[in-house]
C-alpha cells in the first residue's frame, strides 16, 4: 500500500509529501494523523533544521476529504485532529517552508498560514471554498485572519472565491511566486539556506514572533525585554 505521506532527509531539510494524488492531497484521518507525528518527530530531532511540505503533482492539498467527511454525516466529523496538526506546525521552533505546487483548497490552504514561508507556484491558487459547499470551515479562521488580516479573510471565507498566486502574494497569503518548474529547487535552497543558520537563533525569533503575533508579548518595550533576554540566553548557548 503506498503510504499517504511520503517523508525525505537531506541534510538538516526535512520534506513532508503529502502523497494522495489521486484525491488531490486531501487529507483523511490517516493522513492527519501521519503529518502530527512526522512533526512531533522533527520536533523531537535536533539534527532537523527545516521542514518543507510540499504535494504530490497536480495538487498541493485539497483540504479535508470531504468523501470522509460525508461518511461521517458532516456535522459530526471531528476537526479536533486538523486543528493539532496546524497548532503543531505553528509551534514547531524550526523553521517551515509551504511549496505550493499546485491549488491548495480550505483546510490545504490552511496548512499554509502555519507555516513560516509559503513559496508558490506561478500556477497554483489558493481557495477557502467552505461557504459555497454549504459548510463552515471554522478550523481555518485564526490561522488565516493572523495572515492576512480581518478584511482580507472575509473577502476569501465568504465568498468562496480562488486567488491565483499573485493575488495571493499581493494579499500576504504567499512570501513568493517561482516559476513552476523552478519551485523544488527553490524550496530546497532556501531550506539549506535556513538549515545552516544558528538553530537557537531561529527558534527564539519563532517564538517571539508567535507571541507578538498573539498578543501575548504585546507593546514594543516588552518584546524588546523579551528579545533582550532571548539573546542573553542565546549568548549562553554558545552562540556568537
Amino acid at each position: 500500500m503506498t503510504p499517504s505521506l511520503l517523508t525525505t532527509r537531506a541534510g538538516g531539510v526535512l520534506t513532508l509529501m503529502l502523497n494522495r494524488p489521486a484525491r488531490r492531497n486531501a487529507l483523511d484521518r490517516e493522513l492527519i494523523a501521519a503529518l502530527r507525528a512526522a512533526v512531533g518527530a522533527a520536533a523531537a530531532d535536533a539534527a532537523v533544521r527545516c521542514v518543507v511540505l510540499t504535494g504530490a503533482p497536480p495538487a498541493f492539498c485539497a483540504g479535508l476529504d470531504l468523501a470522509e467527511v460525508a461518511a461521517t454525516a458532516g456535522d459530526a466529523y471531528d476537526t479536533a485532529p486538523l486543528a493539532a496538526l496546524y497548532d503543531a506546525l505553528a509551534a514547531l521552533d524550526r523553521p517551515t517552508i509551504a511549496a505550493v505546487n499546485g491549488p491548495a483548497a480550505a483546510g490545504g490552504a490552511g496548512l499554509t498560514c502555519v507555516c513560516d514561508i509559503v513559496l508558490a507556484a506561478d500556477h497554483a491558487t489558493l481557495s477557502y471554498p467552505g461557504v459555497p459547499q454549504g459548510l463552515v470551515a471554522g478550523v481555518v479562521v485564526p490561522g488565516l485572519v493572523r495572515r492576512v488580516g480581518d478584511l482580507a479573510a472575509r473577502a476569501l471565507l465568504l465568498t468562496g472565491r480562488p486567488i491565483d498566486a499573485a493575488e495571493a502574494q499581493r494579499i500576504g497569503l504567499v512570501t513568493e511566486v517561482v516559476p513552476a518548474a523552478a519551485l523544488a529547487e527553490r524550496a530546497a535552497g532556501l531550506a539549506a539556506e535556513l538549515a545552516a543558520l544558528p538553530a537557537e537563533a531561529l527558534a527564539e525569533t519563532k517564538r517571539l514572533l508567535g507571541a507578538a503575533a498573539s498578543g501575548a508579548a504585546a507593546g514594543p518595550l516588552r518584546l524588546t525585554a523579551a528579545a533582550r533576554a532571548a539573546l542573553t540566553r542565546y549568548r549562553g548557548a554558545g552562540g556568537p
